[in-house]
This record gives C-alpha cells, sequence and structure tokens, in this order.
C-alpha cells in the first residue's frame, strides 16, 4: 500500500516538501532551509534513522509554530483598543457596478470608493457583494466566483476581467491601507437575499450556484415557497453543512489574504432559521448552534492570528436589543461574555436602545461598540418633497453628536459611494444639529417581531412609516440627544402633517406641551424651551387636539384594481368581480377568495371599516387587522361568528352594514347602526388561529393594517360601499425634527464697515432682475448681507471674493446650494423679514439668520465628476469661479458672470411660474477689508 502526504497541508508546516511514505518500504524527505536543498536522507526499515523520524513525526504533523495564547491575548487586547473613530464599510458595489466607460485598473477602481478614506477612516470593511454565503467577486477556495455583469446597462462587473489578467483587487485594498495606516476586514454577509428575485424562467445573476444545487438547505425551494415573515433563498444555518460551509470560507479568507479582522455582517438578513421566518423564535438548540458557530470561527481566527503573529480581530454586526437577538437565535450576551467578539457595530437597519446603554452593555464585556452614521435610510427619495430630509448636514451632525457624547468608541459608514457624503457623516460634532424621531431606518423592525408587544416597541416614524394619532389617544416616540444645545439656542420641533386639520396636533417633550408656533404649510411648528431636554432620552408624544374637521379617508374602492385580486391565488376562485356601482361580489369555489388590501408600513392608533354585505349567502369571511391584532368575522345568513367564538343570530335583513372600530387589542361592532352589547378582543395577529385561513406564504408582516373581503370554500358574498378611515380630528404624520439653531457672532468682524449697494432704496420685488454689487480689485475678505422677505419662489443669492464662489438658494420653506441640495430647514410661511449674512472662512462658507449661526458648508474639495464617465466623487458646495462657471455659466447674464469671476454678490428671485409669489429685498450689503 502506498500512501502520499502532503505537508504543505498540515497546518503550520511551511515547506512545500513532500514526503513519500512506503509501509514497508522507502521514505524520501527533501529538506530545505531557505533557499538551500540540503539532499535527501533515504532510510529502510531498520535504519536508525527510521526511528529517528518515527520518535519526531508527531511532532512534525502536529506541532505549529504558534504564539503562545497569553501573549496572543496581549496583542489582541492592544489591537481591540486601538482608536476608531470612523469605520466604513463598503459592500462591494464597486466591483460589480463598475461604470462601463471606466477603464478597469487599480487607480479608478480605488478612486470609485476608497481614496477618499485615507486620513479620514481607520478601519475599512469590504464585503465582496456576497449575495448569499460564499458569492463572491473574487475567486476564493471553496467560494463561487461571481463574474456575471448586473442588469443595469450603464456597469459591468470587472471580477472576470481583473481575474483574467492576474489581478487581485482585494490586495490593492490591502495595500492601500497599509499605506494609510488603516485596518482592513474580510466581511461576510450572513443570509444576503438580493437575490431572492431568482425564477426558473428568468434566472438572476446574483442567485448563486451553491444554492442552485443546494435548494434543500434554503428556507423553501423556489419562490413559490416563501415562509411567512422571510425570504426563501435565505440559507438555514441549522444545517451542518451551511455551518461547515461558513467556517471553510473564514479559513480560506484567512489562508490567502493578510487582514486584520473577521467581519460578520448579520444585517442583510436577520433572520438565519426557517423557524424564526414562520413567525417563531427561535428554539434553545437553534441559539446554541449559532452560539457554536461563533465559537468555531473565532478559534479559526485566533489560530490564525497565532500562526502569523498578529492579532486578528472578529466584530458583529447585529441589533442592539439583546431579547430580539435571541429571538433570532444570537445569543449576544454569550457572544460578548466569552470573548468572542471584538467589535460591535450599530445595526444599520434600525436603532431601538439608546447609544448610551448599548454603549454600557458593550463595555461591560470589553467590547468596542460603533453607533451607525451612514445613509439614513434607502427611502430618502420619499423624502425628496419635505425639508425634513436625514441627508441634511444637521441631521448627520446630530447622529455625530450622538455618538460621540454618547460614549461610542466610534461612527460605523455603510452604503456610501462619493467623498462629499462620506465627509458629512464622518464629520466632527457640530453645534447646529437636528435631532429626528426614527434617525435611521433600513428596514421596518416591525418585520422582526413575534408578538404585538413586539409590533408596539417597534415602531417608526418616517416617510415610509406615517402614524395617525386619533382623538382621545397618543403616540409617544423615543428620542436621543446626547448634547444638549445652549440654553439661548432657539430650538423648534417640526412635524410634517401629511393629513388631517391644520393646526389640530398637540406635542409633548418629556410630559411638557410645546408652546405652538405657526402652520407653514404641511409643517406644524413649535417652540422648544432648552430647559426641557435631556441628555440621553427623551419623549416626545403627539396627540390630536380635538374632533374638529372631517374623518380621514384612507381607503375606498370604486375599481377592482383596487384591491390586491391574486393574494389567494386564481386557481381555486370562482370570480373575483366587480358587481356594480362599488359593489364587488366573491366566491370561492374549493379554496378562498378573497379582496385584499394592504396598508403597508402605516401605523393606526384606530382603524375605522365600513361595508355593507348584501344579500348575505353562505360562508362570508371577513378579515381586518391593525397594529398586530386580527379581528376575524364569519356570516353565513343571518349567523355570525366572530374570532370562532359562540354564534350570533342576527335579526333577519336584506343588507347587512358593518361598522368596525378597531382600537389596539379591541373592537367595537356595529350592524344596522345598531352597537353589539360586547366588546371584542382582537386575537393576536402572530398565533396560528388568527391566520388559520392565511397562506404560509403570504407576507402580512404580523398582521400589520389590512382589509380582506372574501368568502370561503363554497361561499360567496357580495360587497358594497366599502370605506377605512380615521375619526374625525385625526392627524397624520410622516415626520418629526428638533433643530438647534446655536446662537453665534455675527458673519462680521468690528473692523469691518459695511456698504449698501449704490440705488438700492426700499423695497424690490425678486422677479429674475438682478441687483448686482460688485467690489474693486485686490485681495479682500468679504461678507455679505441681504434683508429679505422670501417668496414662493426661489431666491438665488451669489456671494464670491473672487477665489471662491457660494450660491445660497433661499425658500419659505428652506436653505440651499446651488444647483438644489437641500441644507436645512428655514420655514417661513408667513414671509417675513429675515436678516442672512455669509463669509468665507478658511475654504468653507458660513451663513447665519437673524444674527444666529445657521449652516457652515464642507471644505472645497478637488471637483471630481466626470461628466464621461459618470463618475461622482464629491459634489463641492464652495467652487472655484473657473469651475463654478464651466457648470453653470448658462444660468447666468453677462454682469452676473463678472461679479463672480471677479468678486461681490448679487440676489435675484428664480424665473417660475408667473403665479408663484416672489420674494422682496430691503437691503443688500457688503462689508470689505484689505488682507495682506
Amino acid at each position: 500500500m502506498r500512501r502520499k502526504y502532503d505537508f504543505s497541508r498540515i497546518r503550520g508546516f511551511r515547506s512545500k516538501a513532500k514526503l513519500v511514505l512506503d509501509v514497508p518500504g522507502k521514505v524520501r524527505m527533501p529538506l530545505f532551509s531557505g533557499s538551500c536543498f540540503w539532499g535527501d536522507i533515504c532510510f529502510k526499515s531498520g535504519n536508525i534513522l527510521k526511528w529517528v523520524f518515527l520518535l519526531f513525526f508527531p511532532v512534525l504533523l502536529f506541532g505549529e509554530d504558534l504564539l503562545p495564547e497569553k501573549a496572543y491575548e496581549l496583542l489582541r487586547k492592544e489591537a481591540r483598543e486601538r482608536k476608531r473613530r470612523v469605520i466604513f464599510n463598503n459592500d462591494g458595489c464597486d466591483i460589480l457596478y463598475y461604470p462601463r466607460s471606466l477603464k478597469a485598473d487599480r487607480e479608478n477602481f480605488l478612486a470609485l470608493r476608497t481614496s477618499f478614506l485615507a486620513g479620514a477612516c481607520d478601519t475599512l470593511m469590504y464585503c465582496p457583494v456576497s449575495a448569499g454565503q460564499g458569492h463572491f467577486t473574487l475567486p476564493l477556495r471553496g467560494a463561487d466566483f461571481l463574474t456575471a455583469d448586473p442588469l443595469r446597462k450603464e456597469s459591468r462587473n470587472i471580477a472576470g476581467i481583473l481575474s483574467r489578467q492576474k489581478q487581485d483587487y482585494f490586495q490593492w485594498l490591502i495595500d492601500f491601507c497599509r499605506k494609510n495606516k488603516m485596518e482592513i476586514f474580510f466581511s461576510f454577509r450572513f443570509n444576503d437575499t438580493h437575490d431572492v428575485r431568482h425564477r426558473p424562467e428568468k434566472p438572476y445573476f446574483l442567485f448563486s450556484p451553491y444554492k442552485d444545487k443546494n435548494r434543500h438547505l434554503l428556507f423553501g425551494k423556489d419562490h413559490e415557497h416563501n415562509p411567512r415573515f422571510g425570504w426563501w433563498s435565505s440559507l438555514d444555518f441549522s444545517q451542518k453543512a451551511v455551518r461547515d460551509r461558513q467556517i471553510a470560507l473564514v479559513k480560506a479568507v484567512l489562508e490567502k489574504y493578510d487582514v486584520d479582522g473577521i467581519d460578520l455582517d448579520f444585517s442583510r438578513y436577520l433572520k438565519i432559521f426557517p423557524r424564526t421566518a414562520n413567525g417563531m423564535r427561535a428554539s434553545e438548540k437553534e441559539t446554541a448552534l449559532m452560539t457554536q458557530l461563533l465559537r468555531d470561527i473565532r478559534r479559526e481566527i485566533d489560530l490564525a492570528g497565532r500562526r502569523k503573529k498578529k492579532a486578528i480581530l472578529l466584530s458583529v454586526v447585529l441589533p442592539d436589543d439583546q431579547q430580539l437577538c435571541r429571538n433570532l437565535g444570537y445569543d449576544i450576551q454569550t457572544f460578548f461574555k466569552e470573548g468572542l467578539v471584538d467589535l460591535w457595530q450599530q445595526h444599520d437597519g434600525f436603532q431601538l436602545n439608546s447609544i448610551r446603554e448599548n454603549v454600557r452593555f458593550a463595555h461591560r464585556y470589553g467590547v468596542k461598540y460603533y453607533a451607525f452614521s451612514g445613509r439614513p435610510y434607502p427611502y430618502y427619495k420619499l423624502e425628496k418633497g419635505s425639508v425634513l430630509d436625514r441627508s441634511l448636514p444637521s441631521a448627520y451632525a446630530g447622529k455625530i453628536n450622538n455618538a460621540v457624547y454618547g460614549g461610542a468608541d466610534g461612527l460605523y459608514l455603510y452604503n456610501i459611494s462619493s467623498a462629499s457624503e462620506f465627509k458629512r457623516a464622518a464629520g466632527i460634532p457640530e453645534e447646529r444639529a437636528s435631532y429626528f424621531v426614527t434617525n435611521f431606518s433600513w428596514e421596518i423592525p416591525r418585520g422582526y417581531s413575534f408578538s404585538p408587544e413586539d409590533y408596539g416597541k417597534y415602531s417608526q416614524l418616517n416617510a415610509h412609516v406615517k402614524c395617525t394619532v386619533s382623538p382621545g389617544g397618543s403616540k409617544t416616540f423615543p428620542l436621543e440627544i446626547n448634547r444638549l444645545p445652549e440654553k439661548r439656542s432657539q430650538i423648534t420641533c417640526y412635524v410634517d402633517r401629511q393629513m388631517g386639520e391644520a393646526g389640530n396636533l398637540k406635542v409633548e417633550l418629556n410630559k411638557t406641551a410645546l408652546k405652538f408656533l405657526e402652520t407653514a404649510g404641511r409643517y406644524e411648528c413649535f417652540a422648544v424651551p432648552s430647559e426641557l431636554l435631556k441628555s440621553g432620552m427623551n419623549e416626545v408624544t403627539v396627540s390630536s387636539l380635538s374632533d374638529r374637521g372631517k374623518k380621514l379617508i384612507l381607503f375606498s374602492p370604486e375599481k377592482e384594481k383596487d384591491f390586491e385580486l391574486n393574494f389567494f391565488g386564481l386557481s381555486n376562485v370562482r370570480s373575483i368581480r366587480k358587481a356594480g356601482e362599488k359593489t364587488f361580489a366573491v366566491s370561492a369555489e374549493k379554496g378562498i377568495a378573497g379582496l385584499v388590501k394592504r396598508f403597508g408600513n402605516w401605523e393606526f392608533e384606530i382603524l375605522c371599516f365600513e361595508f355593507t354585505v348584501e344579500n348575505p349567502c353562505r360562508q362570508a369571511w371577513i378579515r381586518l387587522a391593525n397594529s398586530g391584532y386580527a379581528l376575524e368575522m364569519l356570516l353565513d345568513h343571518r349567523k355570525l361568528k366572530v374570532n370562532q367564538q359562540k354564534e350570533i343570530l342576527l335579526p333577519p335583513s336584506k343588507n347587512y352594514t358593518f361598522q368596525v372600530v378597531m382600537r389596539g387589542n379591541t373592537s367595537r361592532v356595529s350592524i344596522n347602526g345598531n352597537v353589539l352589547n360586547k366588546t371584542f378582543t382582537n386575537q393576536d395577529g402572530y398565533s396560528s388561529g388568527a391566520n388559520v385561513y392565511i397562506p404560509v406564504s403570504a407576507r402580512l408582516y404580523g398582521s400589520s393594517s389590512s382589509l380582506i373581503l372574501g368568502a370561503l370554500k363554497g361561499g360567496e358574498a357580495v360587497y358594497k360601499s366599502v370605506t377605512v378611515s380615521n375619526p374625525p380630528g385625526s392627524v397624520q404624520i410622516s415626520n418629526l425634527m428638533i433643530d438647534c439653531e446655536t446662537p453665534k457672532k455675527k458673519a462680521w468682524t468690528q473692523e469691518g464697515k459695511w456698504r449698501s449697494a449704490a440705488g438700492n432704496t426700499g423695497r424690490r420685488i425678486l422677479d429674475g432682475r438682478a441687483l448686482p454689487f460688485g467690489v474693486a480689485p485686490g485681495k479682500k475678505a468679504m461678507a455679505g448681507e441681504i434683508e429679505i422677505s422670501p417668496g414662493n419662489r426661489r431666491s438665488i443669492w451669489v456671494f464670491s471674493d473672487g477665489s471662491q464662489v457660494i450660491a445660497w438658494i433661499i425658500t419659505r420653506e428652506c436653505v440651499m446650494v446651488w444647483p438644489g441640495t437641500k441644507v436645512s430647514p428655514a420655514l417661513n410661511w408667513q414671509g417675513k423679514k429675515e436678516v442672512w449674512q455669509t463669509r468665507f472662512s478658511d475654504g468653507q462658507a458660513e451663513l447665519f439668520r437673524n444674527g444666529r449661526f445657521f449652516y457652515r458648508t464642507g471644505r472645497a474639495d478637488p471637483v471630481s465628476y466626470d461628466r464621461k464617465s459618470g463618475l461622482t466623487l464629491s459634489r463641492p458646495e464652495v467652487l472655484p469661479p473657473e469651475i463654478f462657471l464651466k457648470n453653470y455659466s448658462r444660468n447666468f447674464t453677462a454682469k452676473e458672470r463678472q461679479i463672480i469671476q471677479k468678486g461681490g454678490t448679487f440676489l435675484r428671485g428664480l424665473r417660475q411660474n408667473p403665479s408663484v409669489v416672489p420674494g422682496e429685498l430691503f437691503n443688500l450689503k457688503l462689508a470689505e477689508k484689505k488682507v495682506k
């Protein structure tokens, strides 16, 4: 028998020499030292060398040149304690969505998302896309190599190109980080399901070969087998094969690359067991499996670190709620207590606890905590019409203030692709800051709840999750402010009112009512006394003042397409059709038929349902849901059964008109104007009893608000005059922000001397004609001042000192930097007079309103916008005159261009619809002084 042993595979054996062992027979083992060949040592059975070899064979096989454990722990502690102000996670889209017109080389690749990190970032965590376990845009042992192009026509995946050129872009990143004194971590996305769009008839490029070959390891074998609260393409980590593969992939990374750490990013997406994806909490066994997986990964990391004689850290991205983590199968306390984790990054999907609370929990076990400060959420497009925008510089400043003054060890940034946005998100603490209820949100946390209590606890408020408050009720939100503004600051609470009567909103801060200031269009404004704010967590309560006004109509269908018709599938349905004016017929042959309306992520304190069942026949089935609870009614001729309780016999009638008012876990039901003498307790919307007729794959998200008008097997029903509403006096809101304007010295020193523009006497309409105000040649320090009454039209104020230009756009709602980047709300709906001042300071432009600091631009960066390639790295707000004119010359007259080029200022209203009211100018001033 002949056996070959490859010693290069033995852990810690670094020679490439191979040993051939004959039993019995001849052994030949080439020995090397550096590059010197020592020759072959040959021996046969009976030779003394044979026994020497056999004696030391276990040492050769098992002995490793490992750093002692205690010495390694000291290195690890030193690395963990390293100061990291900013951690940046790159999701790998720079390779996958590489601009098609851009040459595939090192310089261009780094320019996309990496070069601007130099000097501003301490740790880069790079994920090579990983849409699914081990589907990487780089070749790695045991992984699938993703080389397919994305669906975007303007982009291409250059992974295959670089591989054919023998180029390793991950090594480029390592070299960049070493040169710039940064750490680099390899980031794994656990259960990323961006591949869920895969279909047999329409394959999706992110769906990995491994998943295709191992459908039995997924939550569902295909798109028709989705779990109720998860995605079919998720991998099941209760399967040993999945866990073993994850360990093997970590080992492969450690063998191939000299990384400083491994990052386990659970944020895409958190559910790793089918049990949790079907609405149940993870079992003790599943939680133990996940803990053991972390132990195994930690062991492999430590072995690699001891072998390389350098610390290799382990970081995780997980939610900031221990109970939620346990529900999902992550025993985060044990992770920390056993020393498995070094760094904990705030899950960027949502935040549930305060930063201070998270810091206390992490530091108790020596773990470092990094607060999220990246892009607020992917629904930012919904905020583009609102001045309460989480992408505002003041909103980023609020997050940074909370992190720094809350004790976080640093900032965690994600999904940023431009230098200007990175600098905004990784800036320094600012005095002018805005604080939102729900600072950021990539996901809706209610999707991870398992009970109505969770549903209520995980509430949010943003443009994607609107909230309606009704008379007699209220809604309370947490608001974190870790850096209190100065007492002389002007602090304003803004509420974005989407529906309801203006002025019918009451806002309390820490149980004290705020003074109402004004209604500015869709915004309600309240004054906030500085003494009401607490350092840390505050409570904001919103309620309705009265029941005046009309009820809010949320849904009043007129045609079939107003409903979701295919919720239950059409194969078992006899007919779903419009029977007449606002009348709909439903009948089921052998399954369930139903007209469905889901209200998405909107939150309702009260929901009112009204509908009429005509000529009640057999098995009319109605299901109503709100806030994690469900009410089910089954009408069979005159017999009514509510929540599967005892039947109620109704009086004879041709039609039955139902009016149902749901508030939390109770419902009041009226039929034909008569209130039933029982207040019904709604069912737990997560229980099997409340979902007995709902298909497993029907994604109702724990009975979030919905309406189903249907019929059970063999039944039929005709519904008419369907309305879903909130009672009169209700107000729907989408955002709440507290904005702090800090008092500061005015924009000019005592040495400055103001002079007004020549011929500027009295009021002047800002109707498109500019009032240019130039300066004499020579190097000067300058400041500008305007006194205006803003109109509905945009007014542009350009200020130049001959070497740099800033252009402000001022409206009744907000201030923007030309050509339209919002910087901060400035609500002045009545058009009151305002005094604005601006100046340049150290490459930045500062803006003041009525003597208070309002906004400071970022430092002027080199212009990095390539129109040909479409590559945008930075959009500086302050520009040199020649570049400003190169980009925007056609928007200005010859006289205005001269002012921009040589120095001075001008103000004019932008040409818009004549019916839009322009603003008014009362004074335009300049202050100048010569500088050496």
